[in-house]
């Protein structure tokens, strides 16, 4: 990446801490439907040698799974979210609102969207209300999405200071926290118990039960770009049902 970073340590700190929230943590493989695939610790596909994640990956430990979740987030998504928003003003909640939106559906999503453009020329009305169509997965709507994607949007209006820096950082870090706790008093927001489980795994006998049921990857988007899916593919994914202009 070149330029200057404008994520700051508590912006990305404040955002792995909504990801660990929404995600939730599996030290064991699980299957994932939605992502046809297995996956492990805050929904990651993959290991850190990029191999696969398999259903005889051994367990993680809490501290592994964290290490995994920042190192991923702060190589592969931080970029992406800061490439996306290049010239937006934004307080620490606000990224940190982008970084958990990018883990969830593949941090393209930014840019195809046109949220980073919308927050790039100070439009983050329009940029949130953009977030919060995105509740969709496989062309189901999905309560814990609709919470998720309000979290995310109370986070990028909840500060009017332009930038990280100034008197209002502390008061926009505690605003972001709140937003946490408000929307999601349980600790997390649990998708899996909404997703739709597919017939059988590959080599199982039978469908994974329900609690076996993992949240979407955030590795899902991009590679299904990196295979060549088509727009319809990815669409039916997450769709918003929207048309940029």
């Amino acid at each position: 990446m070149t330029g200057s970073v404008t994520i700051t340590p508590a912006a990305f700190a404040l955002g792995a801490g909504a990801i660990k929230r929404f995600e939730g943590l599996r030290l064991e493989p699980y299957w994932d439907p939605n992502g046809c695939c297995y996956s492990i610790g805050y929904g990651m596909c993959q290991l850190p040698d990029g191999s696969p994640v398999t259903a005889r990956t051994p367990a993680l430990t809490a501290a592994q799974a964290v290490a995994m979740l920042e190192t991923k987030l702060r190589a592969e998504y931080a970029p992406g979210v800061e490439r996306a928003c290049t010239g937006a003003a934004l307080a620490d909640p606000a990224w940190a609102a982008l970084l958990d939106f990018a883990w969830n559906l593949g941090d393209p999503c930014l840019e195809q969207s046109g949220i980073g453009l919308l927050l790039a020329r100070g439009e983050t009305q329009a940029a949130a209300m953009r977030v919060r169509l995105y509740t969709r997965s496989r062309g189901r709507v999905l309560s814990a999405l609709v919470t998720r994607r309000a979290v995310e949007a109370a986070m990028l209006l909840g500060t009017p200071g332009a930038g990280t820096s100034g008197t209002s950082t502390g008061a926009a870090q505690a605003q972001g926290q709140a937003s946490l706790s408000r929307a999601a008093p349980g600790g997390r927001t649990d998708v899996r118990r909404e997703l739709v489980p597919m017939t059988r795994a590959p080599g199982q006998q039978q469908a994974a039960p329900a609690a076996d049921v993992g949240p979407s990857p955030p590795d899902q988007v991009r590679g299904l770009k990196a295979s060549g899916a088509t727009a319809d593919e990815l669409d039916a994914l997450y769709n918003p049902e929207i048309t940029l202009a």
